[in-house]
């Protein structure tokens, strides 16, 4: 009984320390610090070259009966022109000439015809490639207000510059 006693002492003392062992507090874990990725640095761009952004489209006004545009749109064209001359080689200038309802359609076709011409020829004079200019006359055909008073039919009296291929 003697052995059997030291036997229980041996085993009682061991799972002493197995317990003693587990409920002592570990020792911290020591982490390394984590160190932050470096930040590409930037590198300075090329300015990219600017695109002369273009409206999709222009009007201009002329003086009752006549081929003379009104003077504030002179001064305009001459102002656009030069965007035009900076625009892509790609873009194109519809120009669709249109007159008021006189009851003159034959007079009313050659106005819208000659307006149209006037203003292509002003592109042509001043740079802008031919092949890139298209012209059409509507003659009275396309009127944006009715042609019952003169305000109504000086905004008839028009030719409208078309921006394509932006």
């Amino acid at each position: 009984m003697k052995v059997q006693k030291n036997m229980y002492s041996v085993l009682l003392i061991a799972l002493t320390m197995s317990f003693a062992a587990c409920s002592s507090t570990p020792e911290p874990v020591k982490e390394k610090p984590v160190q932050p990725k470096p930040q590409p640095v930037a590198q300075p761009q090329k300015p990219k070259p600017v695109k002369k952004v273009l409206k999709n489209s222009y009007i201009f006004h002329f003086k009752a009966n006549s081929v003379q545009m009104e003077s504030a749109d002179k001064e305009a064209l001459a102002s656009i022109i030069e965007d035009f001359k900076k625009a892509d080689s790609s873009v194109e200038f519809v120009i669709e000439g249109h007159a008021a309802n006189v009851q003159l359609p034959k007079g009313e076709k050659k106005l819208s015809v000659q307006r149209v011409q006037l203003i292509a020829n002003e592109l042509k004079k001043n740079g802008i490639a031919a092949d890139r200019i298209k012209t059409t006359a509507y003659s009275s055909t396309r009127p944006v207000a009715p042609n019952n008073t003169k305000k109504n039919r000086a905004k008839n009296r028009r030719v409208e510059i078309i921006i394509v291929n932006q």
